[in-house]
């Protein structure tokens, strides 16, 4: 027993990241150097002082852009792997959300948004045959009456898409 109690602690050697700390601040204090030198070199050769704010400012506002956008990309990536319900009350407090949140007098639709998916491709085609040959006879012979231009849809342009409209709940 008093072997081991006399034996020296294994020897760990630091990891990779331990050092890099180190190699991160060697850098940016090597920038700042070289950015602190040129400032000076400029106003050593009489260049004006907008030549030195102007790179400034525009490297804060990208830092800035860049925090901004870093910062909305996680709260996206935060929503689209969280559950929905379990954000909104991570951001609310509960006991403020009014009773119509808990007891809602709406009922999912998720039976129409599957007969909605079925029907899309053939309801394109019926609004097509629809504003063809019902509106657009209707509003040109409207429009005839005050002596108008005529009127015609462009055959191209009328398209619905190829997504259908979604349902997220039915009021009882």
């Amino acid at each position: 027993n008093t072997e081991k109690q006399d034996e020296a602690p294994p020897v760990t050697l630091q990891s990779r990241q331990a050092a890099n700390p180190i190699v991160s601040m060697a850098k940016k204090l090597g920038l700042r150097t070289l950015a602190w030198i040129s400032v000076y070199m400029l106003g050593y050769f009489d260049f004006s002082v907008a030549w030195m704010i102007t790179p400034l400012l525009l490297s804060v506002m990208r830092d800035q852009w860049k925090k901004d956008k870093r910062n909305k990309l996680t709260a996206a990536r935060e929503s689209a792997l969280s559950n929905e319900q379990a954000m909104i009350e991570a951001r609310m407090n509960v006991e403020d959300l009014p009773s119509w949140v808990f007891f809602p007098d709406k009922e999912r639709a998720e039976w129409v948004n599957s007969i909605l998916k079925q029907l899309w491709p053939y309801v394109n085609d019926y609004v097509r045959h629809t504003l063809f040959n019902t509106v657009e006879p209707a509003v040109e012979s409207a429009l005839k009456a005050y002596k108008l231009t005529p009127f015609k849809f462009e055959r191209e342009r009328v398209f619905l898409g190829q997504v259908p409209p979604r349902i997220t709940g039915i009021k009882v």
